[in-house]
């Protein structure tokens, strides 16, 4: 029998939202204030105006923006998925899937979607846009213990769009989506369209200095190099996510200042410019995706996400190579910023380049209307 989408409301019990608030009434803070320039991590003086506030944080007016959206969920195998669509008023050029990553949540999309959909230029094209929240994060279920590889998350990505009705449509991945998406584009070819991403570096697990037979480049060793630096300074996360996420979820789905530094750390390093400061602007969307991990407990299958599973995915190669057409946009974000030669060894038929220089690692809330140009100048009508 085919998976039958059921409506879905956004609403969050109110007994949660008043135990939050009771917990962020009682926190027990460290002694050491070593930390306060983050130099040890984040500073308390800013988890503090952080925590304050969360516990003022309006959340139902953010219900209320995000119920303007249609909400279902689609029971795939046994693995329930919730989505979010917003569809134009008139017609469609098409559908866009958008991907959002780790640790974020389909609240990160709702702007951006709705820029893709709505135009505030009505002379724009307009989409069908879906946005689904992955598996283990919000309001979708769990991953089976035994894990979910990303072969299994992109079959399970094409399965949830053949049950809402778009045989054809594009993708919009980063962070750890972009796996999943790439995999879904290379198992279906004539059902994925496009492919758009902020993160083109992570479409090659095979690109590495090891590999003698790829004659870097200067400029793509010096990425590979920066890599290397990153990982041994920012990557401590993954490695714990990779290896103990149980441990570590304990302490994230019992105290709420824990969960919120565990995320803070991450959208301000991976948003401020070096030298720079966080501005707030993310606060609201942030402080949402707080709220939607802890009411939901979800940090806990979010973070087992980088864990291996038990089956493993298979390993992709050079030989993997989209015949998409495929667009870039990228930010200020170094890590994420691969060398075009790279890119281009990755993707041949890259079609739109485009470099912002600016804004950082959660782009699609930063600066949706930005996004969204560059995807509708992949996506021009002939192409979708």
């Amino acid at each position: 029998m085919a998976a039958v989408p059921t409506p879905f409301t956004v609403h969050l019990p109110e007994a949660e939202l008043e135990e939050l608030r009771r917990r962020l009434d009682d926190i027990r803070w460290p002694l050491d204030p070593a930390g306060r320039d983050w130099s040890y991590g984040v500073g308390q003086e800013d988890l503090l105006e952080l925590c304050a506030r969360w516990r003022d944080f309006e959340w139902r007016a953010t219900e209320q923006r995000i119920n303007r959206m249609t909400h279902q969920q689609v029971v795939l195998d046994g693995h329930r998925i919730h989505v979010a669509t917003v569809a134009p008023a008139g017609p469609s050029a098409g559908t866009v899937l958008l991907l959002h990553g780790w640790p974020s949540s389909f609240l990160e999309m709702i702007d951006l979607a709705r820029e893709l959909a709505i135009p505030n230029d009505g002379s724009q094209t307009a989409f069908t846009v879906v946005v689904p929240s992955l598996l283990g994060y919000g309001f979708s279920g769990p991953p089976p213990p035994e894990g979910f590889n990303r072969d299994q998350h992109a079959a399970l990505l094409l399965d949830l769009m053949t049950a809402l009705g778009h045989e054809r449509f594009a993708v919009h991945a980063y962070d750890v989506s972009v796996s999943m998406g790439v995999r879904a584009a290379l198992q279906s070819p004539e059902r994925v369209t496009a492919f758009h991403t902020t993160e083109p570096g992570l479409a090659a697990p095979w690109f590495s200095k090891e590999n003698q037979e790829l004659r870097l480049t200067s400029e793509e060793s010096t990425f590979l190099d920066y890599i290397e630096r990153w990982e041994g300074d920012e990557g401590g996360y993954m490695a714990l996510q990779r290896t103990r996420p149980q441990t570590l979820a304990y302490g994230l789905s019992d105290s709420p200042v824990a969960l919120a530094a565990w995320l803070y750390e991450k959208w301000r390093a991976w948003t401020v410019p070096q030298g720079g400061s966080w501005d707030g602007s993310l606060d609201d969307v942030l402080l949402a995706t707080l709220t939607l991990y802890w009411a939901t407990n979800t940090i806990s299958t979010a973070n087992r996400m980088y864990a291996p599973p038990r089956t493993p995915h298979r390993t992709l190669t050079p030989e993997d190579q989209l015949s998409q057409a495929v667009g870039v946009l990228l930010t200020s974000q170094e890590i994420e910023r691969a060398p075009r030669s790279l890119v281009e060894r990755v993707f041949p038929q890259l079609r739109h380049w485009t470099d912002l220089d600016r804004y950082g690692h959660f782009v699609c809330a930063e600066a949706p209307a930005e996004v969204a140009a560059s995807l509708r100048l992949l996506l021009q009508p002939a192409r979708v």
